[in-house]
C-alpha cells in the first residue's frame, strides 16, 4: 500500500484541530463573498465571470496552503496545445481537485460534468455549474445524462475544454477506481477532434479524509498534467490509455523520474 493511503485515523497533532475552524470559516466566507461578484460579472461578460471564478479558486488554494499548511506540487509535462478543443481525463479525490485544475489550467475555459445535487445550495459553486458551461446530470436518468454530455462535447472549441472524472465518484481513501467508458464516449462523440489530456492527482483525498474534523495539517498534494495521447481505435481504448498513465502516476511510478524533459514546467506550489 502506498504511503499516501496510510492515514486512516484522525491526526493527533493539535495543529490540525487548531486550524480547522479557521479554515472552515475562511472557506465558506470565500464562497459567500465571491457569489455576488461572479453573478454580477456573468451579467456583463463571460470573460469577467471566468476571471472572478479563477480568483475564487486561487483564494481557496491560498487558504488550503497557508491555513492548512498544504504544499502543492504541480507538474505540466510538455506543452499543451493552444487553439484546440481539449478533454481532460482525471482521477478524482476531493472537491478541491476542481480548484486545482481550474487555476493551474486557467488559460483554458474548463467545464465539468457534475451531479445535479451540486447545482443548488452552494454559494458561487452552484451558480457557476448552472450558468458557465458545465453539465449537471441525474445519475438516475441515464438517457438524459448521456444527451447532455453529448451536447457538452459539441460545444467544445478553441481553448474551451471539458474535464471528466471517469471513476464516477471520488476516491475517498486515495484508491483509483476503474475508469468507466460511457461518459467519455458520450463526451467525445461530438468532439472527434478533441485532444485527450490525462491528469493525475495525488494526496488531495487526505484533506477531506475526516470530513474536515479535522483538516489534516501539513499535507502534500500532487498534480500532474500529461501531453495529449494519440487517439486509439475506439473511445474505450483511448480512455484505457489515459487510465494507464493516471494509474501509474497515482501509484507513484511516474513521479520523480529524473530531470524534467524539455518543455516541462514544474512548480513547487500551485500558487
Amino acid at each position: 500500500m502506498s504511503e499516501e493511503m496510510t492515514h486512516t485515523t484522525p491526526p493527533k497533532g493539535v495543529m490540525s484541530w487548531l486550524v480547522t475552524p479557521i479554515f472552515i470559516l475562511v472557506f465558506f466566507s470565500i464562497l459567500l463573498v465571491f457569489h455576488p461578484i461572479i453573478v454580477i460579472c456573468h451579467a456583463f461578460s463571460p470573460k469577467a465571470s471566468k476571471y472572478a471564478l479563477d480568483r475564487m479558486n486561487l483564494s481557496i488554494l491560498l487558504a488550503i496552503r497557508y491555513i492548512a499548511g498544504t504544499t502543492f506540487h504541480v507538474r505540466i509535462h510538455g506543452n499543451l496545445p493552444k487553439g484546440e478543443p481539449l478533454v481532460f481525463v482525471s482521477n478524482h479525490q476531493s472537491m478541491y481537485d476542481i480548484c486545482l485544475i481550474m487555476w493551474n489550467l486557467r488559460q483554458y475555459k474548463v467545464n465539468f460534468i457534475s451531479k445535479k445535487e451540486l447545482g443548488r445550495w452552494f454559494p458561487s459553486i452552484s451558480f457557476a455549474l448552472r450558468n458557465m458551461g458545465s453539465v449537471l446530470i441525474d445519475r438516475n436518468d441515464r438517457i438524459r445524462s448521456v444527451e447532455r454530455i453529448e451536447q457538452m462535447g459539441g460545444s467544445l472549441g478553441p481553448d474551451v475544454a471539458a474535464c471528466i472524472f471517469p471513476e464516477g465518484t471520488r476516491g475517498r481513501t486515495g484508491e483509483l477506481r476503474p475508469f468507466k467508458a460511457a461518459g467519455f464516449a458520450a463526451l467525445t462523440k461530438n468532439a472527434p477532434n478533441a485532444r485527450i489530456v490525462p491528469i493525475a492527482i495525488r494526496g488531495s483525498w487526505e484533506l477531506l479524509a475526516f470530513n474536515l474534523l479535522p483538516i489534516p495539517y501539513g499535507r502534500n498534494v500532487y498534480l500532474d498534467v500529461f501531453p495529449p495521447i494519440d487517439p486509439k481505435s475506439s473511445p474505450k481504448e483511448t480512455l484505457r490509455s489515459a487510465e494507464r498513465i493516471v494509474r501509474m502516476t497515482v501509484q507513484g511510478e511516474r513521479i520523480n523520474q529524473g530531470p524534467p524533459k524539455e518543455g516541462t514546467v514544474e512548480e513547487s506550489s500551485a500558487i
